[in-house]
């Protein structure tokens, strides 16, 4: 089968500044009990805006951009993805109910052409990493793409000699799982900006304070 290379070496995510408009779905009496992180990973989509039970908690997301996280109750949630279009705004995903379970992070990631849209939930336990390690989960977004095998390294470093990390495809997940450094990463294997080659990676810091 042919198989592309994913290498993991450099962190680039931009985050929206959401002015905590999880508040608006968080019982001030209750303590959270997971938290949500968006990213748009849709190459050819507009900007767009992000709405949970009705309720504007992302604006103007772009193409590899992605949220900071929002602290929920456990519970189902109704997330609509409007894109910005210069006539007006139009629904590109939605009305999509998720199920969201507490104590986990969940990572809601908006992948494909946008003519083929959808949503992918991706959902890692809400617990401290082990000292000197990184909890990582990777996801493939790219619909063209053949099998990918993943290979973790430092930056620039030689693949002469490694075993993958694992092989997927097609909105496939690879862990979650432990690799040495110190910090929670969920890479989103993607297209360029517009489609096309060649796959890359970006990789988003799920790190909770305590």
């Amino acid at each position: 089968m042919l198989k592309s290379a994913l290498v993991l070496s450099a962190l680039t995510l931009a985050a929206c500044d959401s002015d905590d408009p999880a508040s608006l779905f968080v019982a001030a009496t209750a303590t959270p009990t997971l938290a949500v992180q968006v990213l748009h990973a849709s190459p050819d989509a507009p900007q767009v805006n992000v709405l949970v039970d009705g309720t504007v908690v992302l604006e103007a997301v772009a193409y590899e951009e992605g949220s900071g996280h929002l602290e929920l109750n456990e519970g189902t949630y109704s997330v609509v993805v409007g894109g910005i279009l210069p006539g007006g705004n139009a629904t590109v995903i939605g009305t999509v109910d998720l199920p969201l379970a507490g104590d986990a992070m969940h990572g809601i990631v908006a992948i494909g052409d946008v003519a083929a849209i959808e949503a992918v939930v991706i959902q890692q336990p809400r617990t401290p990493v082990s000292a000197g390690s990184a909890r990582l989960t990777v996801l493939h977004t790219k619909a063209a793409a053949p099998a990918v095998d993943v290979y973790v390294t430092a930056p620039g470093g030689s693949l002469s000699g490694i075993a993958p990390a694992g092989s997927f495809e097609f909105k496939g997940t690879i862990g979650p799982a432990e690799v040495a450094a110190g910090d929670v990463l969920t890479v989103v294997a993607r297209d360029e900006a517009g489609g096309g080659t060649p796959l890359n990676g970006v990789i988003a810091n799920d790190a909770l304070q305590p």
